[in-house]
């Protein structure tokens, strides 16, 4: 569903700023890591909007996997 699809980014994106205030990183040192600019940082950690797949992997890679690509995947909904 919608609803739940939408619950997952917003833990990534809780993630993703947990992630960086752990380590004191400002969103620009964190962003070059991941390897994009600062606003497109601030957009994913506020939940505007989400990474691409290629983006999700680079953020997994950077944060060891505590920001799992498939978090912000839509999963299949084998409920329907």
């Amino acid at each position: 569903s919608m609803s739940c699809v939408m619950v997952m980014v917003m833990e990534n994106s809780k993630r993703l700023s947990q992630w960086r205030a752990d380590r004191g990183l400002s969103q620009t040192s964190a962003a070059q890591l991941i390897g994009v600019d600062q606003s497109t940082l601030s957009y994913w950690e506020s939940g505007k909007r989400i990474p691409d797949v290629r983006s999700a992997f680079a953020i997994d890679r950077a944060t060891g996997g505590t920001v799992p690509a498939s978090g912000w995947v839509e999963e299949p909904d084998h409920a329907a």
